[in-house]
């Protein structure tokens, strides 16, 4: 292979992640309709996330993280429902799911990466 034949393969596959990424991220912005939808979306990016390229890695554990801190934030949430603050505190989780995947959204579009995947808050 040469040179350019590389380069193409290259460009390719960098398109591949791209698409599953953003089938992944629509289906986080979907599971506000249809809840199982976040939880195809982990998968996928449990599945893809050892092959990407790096900067793309950062999104697969940045979207992954924001699953289980998500569903952590939506469990707390749910325990809050006793003292009355539940549902404030479930609208919170609900917003801060919802600018974690517009934000990681606009980054990949960007082709940028993620530049803290691991944080609990915005990344």
């Amino acid at each position: 292979m040469n040179d350019k034949q590389n380069l193409q393969k290259s460009v390719s596959d960098i398109e591949k992640f791209l698409s599953t990424q953003r089938i992944i991220y629509g289906l986080f912005a979907a599971s506000f309709f249809v809840a199982p939808a976040a939880i195809a979306g982990l998968i996928v990016a449990y599945i893809v996330r050892p092959d990407a390229p790096a900067w793309l890695q950062s999104h697969y554990t940045y979207l992954i993280r924001t699953f289980w801190i998500g569903l952590l934030y939506a469990a707390i949430s749910a325990l809050a429902v006793i003292i009355f603050i539940g549902p404030l505190m479930m609208l919170g989780v609900a917003v801060w799911f919802l600018v974690r995947v517009v934000l990681g959204w606009m980054k990949m579009e960007k082709s940028e990466p993620i530049a803290n995947p691991e944080s609990w808050w915005l990344g």
